[in-house]
């Protein structure tokens, strides 16, 4: 079974590489008998020779660039789209067509175009754009996104669906959960119907819509279903996110454009992709009950507020790598914050992480979990090995402010 580190992941809309997929083939079509003449079976042959030989090649091309409680009233009422649910005689919903789907989200998605200057080695300023996707989550002009769709940006625009674009403010991002919220200086713009994700189940239908490789295949729709729920992956950076999977089709652009289920809803924030030889159909979105309240945050403070923060980046030493280099298999500290709560405490780099509030830990997620449950000015205890040695350090919790850390 190949190791998921073995593929690379596709969560930043900016990639330079051009993949190139293989010529369509086509199926052999079937003997038929022909009674009018040979001359007609000659034509069938030669128009099935025609069409083997024909070949469809397909460049796909990326865009190029080097506890909290929502407020409800942001994210109530329908788009001002025709379709509306329809009520079934026992109460419940009745599910939409696709096109129905398409009909009703699409005007809620927009694309975003960024601008960003660099320098050469020779100083040189050069400027390069990039794009990805966004939602519209309010009338008066609120945009959600990827954060790293955004990220290091000089410039943010957004276009509708009309063709109409406009430039945009960033009102917020959080790193954490790769969110950011835009704000455009427009009002009645069609806002998405945003569901629930808790309540979803592994098979349902799963509608992506974004623009994928940019404005030139803006609105475009792909169907799957629900491959999977609360996916607890593991980022570049040591993190973990707990995501939708889908086998919807989500290509660099895509990024912070909407998964729908079949009502109509967005369930979910495009993000990232699996690719890979031998890699088809693995996507991942933010379930929508976890962005809700990370909007809102954004929405009201500009950046989440009493979010813990330790202060370290952590990796887990398995025991082949412990022999290897002859340290203590467990969690490791490989990083941390200058100034953040660990260092205060006494904590290093190198340190073996035993236990964290009187709990052994035997993942980085362990951590995480515990610091999740306690507030910044909140002291929680680490029992750590240093070179063979035990030590107990009291660490009082940091506030987050921009979720650059793991921990």
């Amino acid at each position: 079974m190949s190791d998921l580190n073995d593929y690379r992941w596709y969560n930043d809309d900016f990639q330079s590489n051009r993949e190139h997929i293989a010529p369509h083939q086509q199926v052999p079509p079937k003997k038929k008998s022909f009674r009018k003449g040979w001359y007609i079976a000659l034509v069938c042959v030669m128009a099935a020779i025609m069409i083997a030989s024909t070949t469809v090649t397909v460049f796909v091309l990326a865009s190029n660039s080097n506890s909290i409680t929502p407020k409800n009233s942001l994210f109530e009422g329908n788009t001002a789209a025709s379709f509306t649910h329809k009520q079934l005689t026992d109460g419940s919903r009745e599910s939409m067509s696709t096109v129905e789907i398409a009909a009703k989200v699409g005007p809620s998605v927009v694309g975003i175009i960024t601008k960003y200057t660099y320098r050469s080695w020779f100083g040189q300023a050069y400027e390069q754009s990039g794009s990805g996707s966004g939602i519209i989550i309010s009338e008066d002009g609120y945009v959600a996104t990827n954060y790293h769709v955004i990220e290091n940006a000089n410039s943010v625009s957004v276009t509708l669906n009309t063709g109409e674009q406009y430039p945009a403010t960033v009102v917020g991002y959080d790193a954490k959960t790769d969110l950011a919220l835009l704000k455009v200086s427009a009002t009645g713009l069609s806002k998405a119907t945003l569901g629930i994700s808790d309540s979803l189940q592994v098979g349902e239908l799963a509608v992506a819509i974004g623009n994928p490789l940019g404005q030139e295949l803006a609105g475009t729709v792909t169907v799957g279903v629900i491959s999977a729920v609360n996916r607890s992956i593991t980022m570049n950076d040591g993190s973990t996110a707990t995501l939708i999977q889908t086998d919807a089709a989500i290509n660099p652009g895509n990024s912070g454009g909407a998964l729908v289920n079949a009502y109509g809803e967005v369930i979910g924030i495009n993000s990232m992709k699996f690719s890979g030889n031998n890699v088809e159909g693995i996507g991942f979105a933010i379930p929508m009950d976890i962005a809700k309240p990370i909007l809102t945050e954004l929405m009201t403070n500009g950046r989440v507020t009493g979010r813990p923060l330790i202060g370290i980046s952590l990796r887990e030493i398995t025991p082949e790598l412990a022999a290897i280099n002859d340290i203590p298999a467990g969690i490791q500290v490989y990083y941390v914050a200058e100034g953040g709560a660990a260092e205060k405490a006494g904590i290093k780099q190198g340190d073996i992480i035993v236990s964290v509030d009187g709990k052994l830990v035997e993942t980085t997620k362990d951590v995480s979990d515990i610091r999740d449950k306690h507030k910044a000015g909140d002291t929680i205890q680490f029992v750590v090995n240093r070179n063979g040695e035990t030590l107990t350090f009291d660490v009082v919790l940091q506030e987050d402010t921009n979720s650059r850390t793991s921990n």
